[in-house]
C-alpha cells in the first residue's frame, strides 16, 4: 500500500512539473506570430537553432520581397563534435514601407511536404 502511495505521490509530482511545460510549448506553436518592426534600410536580426546533420534545415519565404530582403544568411556550428547543431542566422533589411510575413520552415530538402516546424514573424517597415 506504502509503495503504491509512493509512486502515485511521484506521478503526480513529475505531471505537475512537466504538464506546464507541454502546454506552453503546444500553445507556442499554435499562435506562433511574432511582430518585428524595423524602418527602410534598417535590419532585423533572426536566428534559430539548426542541425544540417540531421538533413533538416530552416528554408525561408518573404510574402512581400518588395517589402523586405534577406542580406545575410549564415550557419554557426556550436561546437567541434561531428553532428553537434549550430545557429543559423539571417539579417533581413527594411527596402519599402510596409508590413509583410517572414515564414520559417524546418524541413528535409527531399521531403518539402514533411515540415516539422514553422516560425512565421510579422514584419512592419515604417519609413523612420
Amino acid at each position: 500500500m506504502k509503495k503504491r502511495v509512493m509512486i502515485s505521490v511521484i506521478v503526480c509530482i513529475t505531471l505537475a512539473v512537466i504538464l506546464p511545460t507541454l502546454l506552453k510549448a503546444n500553445s507556442a506553436k499554435k499562435n506562433g506570430l511574432n511582430e518585428l518592426t524595423t524602418t527602410i534600410n534598417g535590419t532585423l536580426n533572426i536566428e534559430l537553432d539548426e542541425n544540417p546533420t540531421t538533413g533538416y534545415s530552416w528554408h525561408v519565404t518573404i510574402s512581400n520581397p518588395e517589402i523586405l530582403k534577406i542580406v545575410k544568411d549564415d550557419y554557426t556550428q556550436k561546437g567541434d563534435l561531428l553532428g553537434s547543431g549550430g545557429i543559423h542566422k539571417w539579417e533581413i533589411k527594411g527596402i519599402k514601407e510596409g508590413s509583410t510575413s517572414v515564414k520559417f520552415e524546418l524541413y528535409r530538402n527531399w521531403e518539402p511536404s514533411n515540415i516539422i516546424e514553422t516560425k512565421t514573424y510579422q514584419v512592419i517597415v515604417t519609413a523612420h
